[in-house]
């Protein structure tokens, strides 16, 4: 699939419950992260491949796992 205009396709990532030394995390302190999968050509700000947070209630589900959402409505990019 190749997304039109300013669309981007992303898919959820799972969330990490553990830290690096082993802690325990509880679900609701990990932010929702999704993947960069395909953009259109009118996208300028994110890259495929990229981590970033979306605003879930906007994304439209258009596989398992995988959603359709505007680049306006991505709220931050991970830095790596």
């Amino acid at each position: 699939m190749k997304p039109t205009r300013n669309n981007v396709i992303i898919s959820r990532n799972e969330p990490e419950l553990t830290t690096v030394s082993g802690i325990i995390l509880r679900d609701s302190l990990n932010p929702d992260r999704a993947t960069i999968e395909a953009i259109g050509p009118q996208v300028k700000e994110v890259a495929v491949g990229e981590e970033v947070m979306v605003d879930w209630n906007k994304c439209v589900e258009i596989d398992k796992n995988q959603y359709l959402i505007s680049e306006d409505d991505i709220v931050f990019i991970f830095e790596k």
